[in-house]
């Protein structure tokens, strides 16, 4: 697969549009040949790292044009990629993409984008014309603002760098947390599901010591994980929904009260939510907080303060199965070098939402003080379900 820029990247949060001219592709079936129909063959794929296509997909879609005077035909294609780019054939019950944060190395990140090709023929209710093929696509998570057109029938207009701003922002890094990542597009010959989107570790020139620091890891408008850390205030708190009913009795006077509940009571949902101040900030990070608060997918990475005091020898293989002395067996652990020691040791990644529909932009001179904002988060499992 040949992705060279971004134009070849469709973002099935935002509306994905095939527009098929026919005056230019087909000027034999032009109006007033009312009858003319499109028939597009869209097929999903993704590409292992020996360039063979895996979990292949392929719909056939049929369109006719609304009116005589159309002189284009339009599929939207964006719920086919976001389907089959979060839902793998072999792993039902993993949500794509997919990132596990580690402590000791970059974190393992798999499915951010899906491949895909097209291609299309008119007809009517005697003949049709050889198919037009459009190949070399990708799709990811990501979403368009409203001033960008759809790139693959129009001009693209927008930042390549992800950011709605010309300046690129100025993050705060905690001291003791450990490989910083960020994620690019790499555009060439040869993309793979592996190595279209790739992560590279960040190393700060400037830490800040932070007394309880708060990681998240989002998806931002380009489909790509996002790190921003917050030194503001965290306060947790839980939403509980109870289920109760009243006992009944034939004699109460007879029940000692003491003793007995009146009431039988079930804990249906515990949800935990997070109201999280992210601490002052430069004013160019207004866009990573607007992204946060729209992106579909968010991680929330706690530490607990205790930290790395000596190396530690191990075994660096994860989730691989290996044979030793005959016998099959899994290995999940970690090496621990004298690079990590002093960084957090503890942690808790937490899949949550955003759950603040509002955003006002805060700047300097509207607000004539130091920005900062308050979010607030909910993790998306309860603590107890008893459903």
């Amino acid at each position: 697969m040949t992705i060279t820029n971004l134009s070849q990247v469709a973002f099935c949060n935002s509306p994905v549009m095939v527009r098929i001219d026919l005056l230019t592709d087909f000027p034999t079936y032009v109006p007033p040949q009312k009858n003319t129909r499109i028939r597009l063959q869209l097929t999903t794929f993704d590409i292992n790292d020996s360039l063979v296509e895996t979990n292949v997909h392929t719909y056939v879609l049929d369109k006719a044009r609304v009116s005589n005077e159309d002189k284009y035909v339009s599929f939207e294609i964006q719920d086919y990629l976001k389907n089959d780019l979060v839902r793998k054939d072999n792993l039902n019950n993993v949500d794509f993409p997919v990132l596990l944060y580690h402590n000791t190395s970059l974190p393992y990140i798999q499915g951010m984008c899906l491949f895909y090709r097209y291609s299309y023929y008119a007809y009517d209710e005697t003949t049709s014309v050889a198919a037009i093929n459009v190949t070399d696509k990708a799709a990811t998570l990501g979403y368009r603002w409203r001033n960008e057109q759809n790139p693959f029938y129009g001009s693209f207009v927008g930042n390549a760098n992800g950011f709605n701003i010309s300046q690129t922002p100025i993050k705060k890094y905690a001291e003791y947390i450990p490989y910083y990542s960020k994620q690019d597009f790499v555009f060439g010959i040869n993309r793979t599901s592996n190595n279209f989107v790739v992560t590279t570790q960040v190393i700060p020139s400037k830490t800040e010591c932070v007394k309880e620091p708060l990681l998240l890891i989002y998806l931002d408008r380009n489909g790509l994980f996002q790190q921003l850390t917050t030194t503001g205030k965290i306060v947790l708190n839980t939403e509980t929904k109870r289920q109760e009913s009243q006992k009944a009795f034939r004699d109460s006077s007879m029940i000692n009260t003491e003793s007995t509940h009146f009431k039988n009571t079930a804990i249906e949902e515990v949800f935990q939510t997070y109201t999280v101040n992210t601490g002052v900030m430069d004013e160019s990070m207004n866009a990573l907080i607007e992204e946060l608060i729209y992106s579909p997918k968010i991680y929330l990475i706690r530490f607990y303060g205790d930290r790395w005091t000596v190396a530690q020898q191990g075994i660096t293989v994860d989730n691989n199965i290996v044979t030793v002395d005959n016998e099959t067996i899994t290995v999940d652990s970690d090496t621990v070098t004298v690079n990590d020691i002093g960084y957090y040791s503890t942690y808790l990644q937490v899949p949550v939402t955003c759950i603040d529909s509002d955003f006002v932009k805060k700047t300097t001179i509207n607000d004539k003080r130091e920005i900062s904002y308050t979010i607030k988060f909910k993790e998306t499992a309860s603590k107890i379900k008893n459903q």
